[in-house]
């Protein structure tokens, strides 16, 4: 019997993480334009282990909405809003979920992404 090559190993392996299946039918994982299939797939695994579902895309999305909004420089800390992640989120815990993804990213996606989440700071 012939040997896989490497190649086909690591595309299976892709295809299992982007279509895993959770109680309720597939999760749904963050998609990245400019992002390889191998940093989409550690996001998916990141996300399935430490992260909520598409927790990484909603963190980017709140960022850009917090430094595009005219008063987001009015922010304070200490007001916690009602806790929930889909209406308030804490922007230092969107910050730390962002570092988390770009941590965890091999070298040229963590660049990738990192330009994404700059493109949002320069607003400020």
């Amino acid at each position: 019997m012939p040997r896989r090559r490497p190649v086909q190993i690591r595309a299976g392996r892709q295809a299992r993480l982007s279509v895993s299946k959770g109680p309720f039918g597939p999760l749904r994982v963050s998609q990245f334009p400019g992002l390889s299939p191998h940093g989409r797939c550690v996001i998916a695994q990141l996300e399935h282990t430490r992260l909520m579902p598409r927790q990484a895309e909603e963190a980017l999305k709140f960022w850009r909405g917090f430094m595009r909004h005219p008063y987001h420089r009015l922010w304070d800390p200490r007001y916690e809003g009602c806790g929930c992640w889909g209406c308030c989120p804490d922007m230092n815990q969107v910050r730390e979920i962002l570092e988390i993804v770009a941590h965890h990213l091999p070298r040229r996606d963590a660049r990738r992404f990192r330009r994404m989440v700059e493109s949002a700071d320069e607003d400020w």
